[in-house]
C-alpha cells in the first residue's frame, strides 16, 4: 500500500500491543485503495482484523510516514509565478515575479536559495510542491 507516494511498511509485532493513549495510524483493508488515518487502540497479531479502533477493526496498518514534499522544479516554481500565484527572492535579495532558467534545466529541482511566498503572505517558504498547492 502506498501513502502519498510512499510505500508503507506494516507494523508488526509478534505480542498483542496497547495503546495508551491512542496511536494515529494509518489503517486499510484488502478492497480500500489508499488508507486511512485513525487512532488505534490496540494490534493483535493473530486475528484477521490485527489493527482495532473505537468502532471497527482492520487487516492492515501502519505507522503514519514522515513526508518530504520535494522541491519544484524549475518548470514547476516559473508556471507558478507566471499564472500569479505570489513572488520569489534569492538569499534575501531583489524580490521576482518571474522565474529564469538555463535551456536543459526544465526538470531540475530549484536552487536551494530560492525562497517564495504567496501573495498576502510575509513569510518565505522552500519552494516545495505543496506549499505551492502543487501535490498530487
Amino acid at each position: 500500500m502506498k501513502y502519498k507516494g510512499i510505500e508503507l511498511k506494516e507494523f508488526e509485532s509478534e505480542k498483542p500491543v496497547l495503546f495508551d493513549p491512542p496511536r494515529k495510524m494509518l489503517v486499510w483493508d484488502y478492497d480500500d485503495e489508499t488508507p486511512t488515518e485513525v487512532d488505534v487502540i490496540a494490534f493483535i497479531p493473530n486475528r484477521y482484523h490485527k489493527a482495532i479502533e473505537q468502532m471497527s477493526v482492520y487487516i492492515h496498518c501502519a505507522e503514519i510516514p514522515e513526508v518530504m514534499c520535494r522541491r519544484a522544479t524549475n518548470r514547476e516554481l516559473a508556471k507558478w509565478l507566471v499564472l500569479g500565484n505570489g513572488q520569489y527572492q534569492v538569499s534575501g535579495g531583489r524580490i521576482w515575479t518571474e522565474h529564469h532558467y538555463d535551456i536543459g534545466q526544465d526538470d531540475d529541482a530549484c536552487s536551494n536559495f530560492i525562497k517564495v511566498r504567496k501573495w498576502g503572505d510575509k513569510e518565505w517558504h522552500k519552494p516545495t510542491l505543496e506549499y505551492l498547492g502543487l501535490e498530487d
